[in-house]
């Protein structure tokens, strides 16, 4: 049991980690992005302007918070100690991510905003509506990015033997 435990483990890793850099990049986008509602709010009334904020906050939150966390994570690929900077792997990983994740955060913005827009109509206050379409659209975030992971080749899956 615990064998089959442990291979399960070292074939799922790199989904694993980089489910866990998506964790915290969501940690990110909860703390700005209903933050950045209630901000908008003070300044219109409008709920297409209120869900947009919200997105655009969620966006700044969780790209921001995303990078720091996959950089840590990766450091000892991405970091040359000797020559004390960054590697090319660096680069070519970040540019896979914003060219898969563009499609995803089209698919994914437009639902969130979406969302919360319909949920600003039942009268919310705008930081709990950006909330609760953020939890509601999370499901759709992660399996978006995983398949855009596995995809665009961030995620290699190991064989076990």
């Amino acid at each position: 049991m615990t064998n089959s435990l442990i291979k399960m483990f070292k074939r799922y890793k790199e989904r694993l980690n980089f489910n866990k850099e998506l964790l915290f990049s969501e940690i990110g986008a909860f703390i700005i992005g209903p933050l950045s509602a209630q901000i908008a709010s003070l300044f219109t009334a409008s709920r297409a302007i209120i869900a947009f904020g919200a997105s655009s906050g969620d966006y700044l939150g969780y790209t921001s918070a995303y990078a720091i966390s996959s950089f840590f994570d990766n450091r000892k690929l991405y970091w040359d100690n000797k020559k004390r900077k960054i590697r090319k792997l660096f680069y070519k990983h970040i540019a896979k991510f914003i060219i898969g994740a563009a499609f995803v955060d089209v698919v994914y913005y437009s639902a969130r905003t979406y969302v919360t827009y319909f949920i600003l109509g039942f009268g919310l206050a705008p930081y709990k509506a950006a909330f609760f379409s953020q939890l509601s659209t999370m499901l759709l975030y992660f399996g978006l990015m995983n398949i855009m992971g596995s995809v665009m080749g961030i995620i290699k899956k190991k064989a076990t033997s």
